[in-house]
């Protein structure tokens, strides 16, 4: 009953937060959730992961990464932390991976039972939430619910990959894994990287089919002279930690819009209200948050692709390289903060653009503004590059060692039954 009541006020800050229709979507997830337990325990398996909320994070983190794992011959399934029968799942699968969950008595139990029966746990993360002494970096930590506050001030996670029980942990960045061995040195951290699931690509080919060619001018075929071509700059947030990152190239992007009259900017998500852009009004669009399917359409409706994050900032170091695949599958070119992560994803000047100060964030971005030809070439081989090494359906070296592991690990346990 307590485990109740606390889901029910979890569900009623949320509702205030976020309003009714994210809160709509987010019950029906949950209670797809608990049917999916119920279908789950017709199966044996290799994997469970165990998501502590649906998202981006879990989409990549948990569904995606089943996609791999399962084209590697392992069995691999998802189900949300707070599906009353997780703790009899514990029976049907060996490696559980725990995915951004906040500990409460409920998966206490779960990881008890996972102890008593000698199978591996694996701590999860995408972020830097596992320790709240890192807050300090998080903006979006000024727009959390009280509850919220709680659960990040302690850590999300933090008492399952603190556990000694616990040996292997899973990132998504290089820098995230530094972070891991750092904290704690005695484990093992694998670093397998954000891809894009078949149905991620499947929606991506569906848009580009219907993408306009840039150039021409819809109704009657013509061409019109490329300086008069309206070239859209794009920045896609998807949560509300954001608000610094867009500020850092915001005198940019005004500059910008004074000097091209063609250039239009869609921001899309979470975003505060910028008194800068009032003046361009009529060249600035806003959307709400989207789902999916619309937000590749948003991303190919623009010609450039921005990926701004605050500078010495941990928490977004930590952030990993999907913005610029996203855009690159769509053929968008991205100019992005030279992290760790974007510098392993992007060649400057080949499939995208680093900026490191503003001089190189204004450098690229009228290169590109003043070229169709470089934006198309530079759009195309990120493509390319997206398709070679930022999908589940290629073989990843990284991802080939972590399934090394859960293979032997699976055939020592079976020699001593």
């Amino acid at each position: 009953m307590k485990r109740f009541g606390s889901f029910i006020n979890r569900g009623y800050l949320f509702y205030k937060d976020r309003g009714f229709f994210p809160f709509l979507s987010l019950s029906a997830f949950y209670l797809s959730g608990g049917l999916n337990a119920l279908r789950f325990l017709r199966y044996r398996g290799d994997v469970l992961y165990v998501m502590g909320q649906p998202g981006s994070s879990a989409k990549y983190r948990c569904y995606n990464m089943c996609d791999e794992l399962k084209s590697h011959g392992l069995t691999a399934r998802v189900v949300f932390q707070g599906t009353p029968f997780l703790s009899m799942l514990t029976k049907r699968f060996s490696f559980f991976i725990f995915q951004r969950v906040r500990y409460d008595d409920h998966i206490a139990a779960v990881i008890g039972s996972i102890k008593d029966q000698g199978k591996v746990i694996l701590f999860e993360t995408d972020d830097l939430v596992y320790n709240g002494r890192y807050l300090r970096h998080l903006d979006y930590y000024n727009h959390m619910t009280g509850e919220e506050r709680v659960c990040y001030e302690n850590g999300i996670g933090r008492e399952i990959v603190e556990d000694p029980y616990v040996e292997n942990c899973i990132v998504s960045t290089q820098f995230l894994a530094n972070c891991i061995s750092n904290d704690y040195p005695e484990k093992r951290v694998f670093v397998l990287r954000n891809r894009l699931s078949p149905d991620q690509l499947k929606r991506a080919e569906k848009v580009l089919d219907q993408r306009v060619p840039a150039g021409r001018v819809l109704g009657n075929g013509g061409t019109i002279r490329p300086e008069n071509v309206k070239v859209r700059i794009g920045y896609f947030s998807g949560s509300r930690s954001h608000d610094k990152d867009f500020a850092s190239i915001t005198d940019l992007l005004v500059e910008v819009l004074k000097k091209y009259k063609n250039v239009e900017l869609v921001l899309v998500g979470y975003l505060k209200a910028n008194d800068r852009f009032k003046g361009f009004s009529d060249r600035v669009t806003r959307h709400p948050l989207v789902s999916a399917e619309k937000l590749s359409e948003l991303i190919a409706g623009c010609d450039i692709n921005v990926a701004p994050l605050e500078k010495e900032n941990p928490f977004c170091n930590a952030k990993s390289e999907l913005k610029y695949f996203e855009a690159g599958i769509l053929r968008v070119p991205t100019v992005a903060s030279a992290t760790d992560a974007f510098r392993h994803a992007i060649t400057d000047g080949e499939n995208g653009f680093l900026a490191e100060e503003a001089e190189g964030w204004k450098r690229s971005l009228e290169k590109l503004i003043e070229s169709r030809e470089l934006r198309e070439s530079v759009g195309s081989r990120a493509r390319a590059d997206v398709l070679n090494r930022y999908t589940t359906t290629v073989r990843h070296k990284e991802t080939a060692i972590f399934v090394d592991m859960i293979n032997k690990r699976i055939e020592a346990t079976n020699s001593k039954s």
